[in-house]
């Protein structure tokens, strides 16, 4: 049988802007960047005879897995057999690391593999499966718009380190569009390219908003501002709450630096991640 092995890497928002929702898909219009780093699930992909799609992937009943339903919308669309999946994971969970669209993007690319179809091909498929997807068929450093689907890439950052902390508790990505959409008064757009000038040239971008989401899901969620109060530091760079969150992250350019402060956040009981950005 054939099989194939592909990596799902996770992603951080470095600035989100919240548009109008569209009420016919379901959507807010987005205006974000978006970056690979190096966390990742492992996708594997084998062919079978007949058309059926599996997943070791069990999130409970009436919830179906991405990965699966990328699965059975490719086999669907260009008439091909089924696979079965098997995610290694390592991506958290519900924490705006975008790790059911990794998945699902992998599954994707996969069976486009498997089964000789043009990665080309897959743009509006990734579209239908969530407003992430799309992304996650490239690599590195974007500025992600529209509902998802509009995808710039753009030259690669200076080498920084991540530093990810995960708070137990979670906010879904429904509550957290629930509770902006809640608000009277939205905030200002985030100002994505100032963002992105001090970033390439490694300052500080302490002083600018840059997740239009944050305030409502703080607010829902404690551990979420705990967790940005423990990583502010003088030696980051830049410190934020990916997607709809939980996770929140800073940014370093010097190893040591991002090394020494994941030490003390453990010994403190937080669960942190070390990661590097990727082209």
């Amino acid at each position: 049988m054939k099989k194939i092995i592909v990596p799902a890497y996770s992603k951080l928002n470095l600035c989100l802007t919240v548009g109008d929702y569209d009420p016919q898909r379901g959507l807010h219009t987005v205006d974000t960047l978006m970056q690979t780093i190096d966390l990742k699930d492992v996708v594997h992909l084998t062919c079978r005879r007949d058309g059926e799609c599996t997943t070791n992937l069990d999130w409970g009943e009436g919830v179906e897995d991405n990965a699966l339903k990328a699965a059975r919308l490719f086999a669907d669309t260009f008439g091909t057999k089924g696979v079965d999946i098997v995610v290694d994971k390592e991506i958290p969970v519900g924490a705006g690391l975008g790790g059911s669209s990794a998945d699902a993007a992998a599954v994707l690319v996969g069976m486009s593999v498997l089964y000789g179809v043009d990665i080309g091909a897959l743009l509006p498929l990734a579209a239908q499966l969530g407003s992430d997807v799309p992304y996650m068929l490239s690599r590195g450093l974007a500025r992600v718009t529209g509902f998802g689907d509009e995808v710039e890439l753009l030259p690669s950052l200076p080498l920084l380190y991540a530093l990810v902390v995960v708070p137990v508790e979670r906010v879904s990505t429904a509550e957290a569009y629930e509770g902006y959409d809640a608000v009277g008064k939205k905030p200002n757009p985030v100002n994505a390219e100032e963002i992105l000038s001090l970033l390439r040239a490694e300052r500080n971008t302490k002083l600018y908003p840059n997740n239009n989401l944050y305030q409502t899901c703080s607010t829902r969620c404690p551990a979420i501002a705990a967790a940005v109060k423990a990583l502010t530091d003088l030696r980051s760079l830049h410190i934020a709450m990916t997607g709809s969150g939980s996770a929140v992250y800073a940014l370093y350019n010097r190893l040591d630096y991002a090394e020494q402060k994941r030490d003390a956040l453990m010994a403190e009981g937080y669960d942190v991640r070390l990661c590097r950005l990727i082209d």
